[in-house]
């Protein structure tokens, strides 16, 4: 009991580790995309409005400068420049040709260097240099030079985002993001948490209502997952309890028969106790039924693991169908020569690439089944063709028929339609063999039966599975 709980809480452990691992690597992501974005928005958009703005401003920049210096008086053009500044907000620097200060609206843009100054002699124009946005301007007078014009707005300017406004903005993604987060969390949480109750042993935990995303898609997977493993479980209990049935009824039959054997011999002081040949013989009979019990178990096993397997268990050749056929018709008839058994030979069959030894098994199986389903005087009827690339193996009876509602459970071990037997004999393994033998070979065997009989059909493909 300890040991499962520890179990428990390991699983539960582990999970809830996955869960938050993923929700904060999803969360982080979901901010690191929306900061990204923002800083996407911002540089794009300082592009465009610095794009914008050279293209507009740059004319009425530099109309300004020019009407300012062709304001003669100094303290005329003083007056303009503070006029611009105080209700245009635009500041307004000039230089002679010579570098002097010549008159300022606002703080006055510091001169530049010389290297600077050569520069816009030849491009005549500068747009928005700097933090403060400053456009700077050479002014010519046909090839004279008058002198420089500085113009930028009255306040520094920047188009960076401020410190506060950002905080804002990422408190506001990050809400956001967090219900999100959750909501795209949710279902793994969910799957999560089923799969512990499922490892702890809980084989009836599903996913209920798993959504139509990739998510929901992995969970419907995991239901039918554990729909499988749990009918797998339920099948090896059901094929214990069976296995455990058959053996314990030739076991005690052995058991009555030795301990009979025993008091047949003479008295207890008798020198010669020979147990009787009936004795003996019933003996070497129930031995011989242990035999085939356990043989045809161990082929369901074989076969189930070729079912799953990476290596099969078959050894694979080209074998002449017709060859195999007949041979299987003789060993029918030696056995049950009393039984009118009618083979429907027609055209030469192909070679198919199979096992003999299971493939053989099965067509003797099917022989067998309809031998203990039909009357005595009944003729059982064995066909076979080639078929779209498949070789076609068809066996009839004239049994009583199958139930419809039995019909899907005829191949599973040990079940028996008794009430339909003629011949009580068998273990119940039969069908289940013959269709593991025909799935193992990429094949398949199916039934159709009436109250005319059973007609079963094994489909094996001739270059084989």
């Amino acid at each position: 009991m300890s040991s499962q709980t520890g179990s428990r809480t390991r699983v539960q452990g582990a999970s809830g580790k996955l869960r938050f691992g993923i929700f904060a690597r999803v969360y982080a992501f979901d901010l690191l995309l929306a900061a990204l974005a923002v800083a996407a928005c911002v540089t794009v958009t300082q592009y465009l409005i610095e794009s914008k703005l050279k293209h507009q401003v740059h004319s009425l920049a530099q109309w300004v400068i020019q009407e300012a210096f062709d304001v003669q008086d100094p303290a005329a053009r003083g007056r303009l420049l503070a006029r611009l500044y105080q209700s245009g907000r635009v500041r307004v620097t000039l230089y002679d040709a010579g570098g002097r200060l010549m008159s300022t609206g606002g703080p006055e843009f510091p001169l530049p260097g010389a290297e600077e100054l050569a520069r816009l002699r030849v491009s005549r124009e500068e747009g928005f240099t700097g933090a403060e946005a400053r456009l700077s301007v050479a002014v010519y007078r046909g090839a004279s030079l008058l002198g420089y014009g500085f113009v930028g707005p009255a306040e520094p300017f920047s188009l960076a985002f401020e410190l506060a406004p950002a905080i804002l903005v990422l408190g506001a993604i990050a809400l956001i993001a967090w219900p999100l987060a959750v909501s795209l969390l949710k279902p793994v949480r969910a799957l999560g948490e089923v799969m512990g109750r499922f490892g702890a042993g809980d084989l009836s935990a599903r996913v209920d209502r798993p959504g139509n995303d990739e998510i929901g898609e992995l969970a419907r997977g995991f239901n039918q997952l554990a729909d499988r493993i749990r009918a797998l479980i339920q099948s090896e209990k059901m094929l214990l309890a069976s296995v455990s049935h058959e053996l314990r009824t030739p076991l005690q039959r052995v058991r009555l028969a030795l301990d009979l054997a025993t008091d047949a011999g003479g008295e207890p002081d008798t020198a010669d106790r020979r147990p009787d040949a009936r004795y003996l013989a019933s003996v070497s009979a129930d031995l011989n039924e242990l035999d085939e019990l356990l043989s045809e178990i161990l082929v369901v096993s074989r076969m189930d693991q070729a079912r799953t397997a990476s290596a099969s268990v078959l050894t694979k050749q080209p074998v002449p169908a017709d060859e195999l056929l007949a041979e299987c018709v003789e060993r029918f008839e030696a056995a049950h020569p009393e039984r009118i058994l009618r083979w429907l030979e027609g055209p030469p069959l192909p070679s198919c690439e199979m096992d003999p030894r299971f493939v053989r098994r099965a067509v003797l199986n099917l022989l067998e089944n309809a031998h203990r389903y039909s009357p005595g005087t009944e003729a059982i009827e064995i066909a076979s063709w080639a078929e779209d690339g498949d070789l076609v193996v068809e066996v009839k009876d004239r049994g009583a028929g199958i139930p419809r509602e039995l019909q899907g459970r005829i191949f599973e071990p040990f079940f028996r339609g008794d009430a339909a037997r003629v011949d009580s004999s068998g273990s119940g393994l039969g069908l289940a063999i013959v269709q593991r033998i025909a799935e193992a070979h990429g094949g398949q065997v199916c039934v159709e039966s009436g109250e005319s009989g059973s007609t079963f059909r094994i489909v094996l493909p001739l270059a084989g599975g």
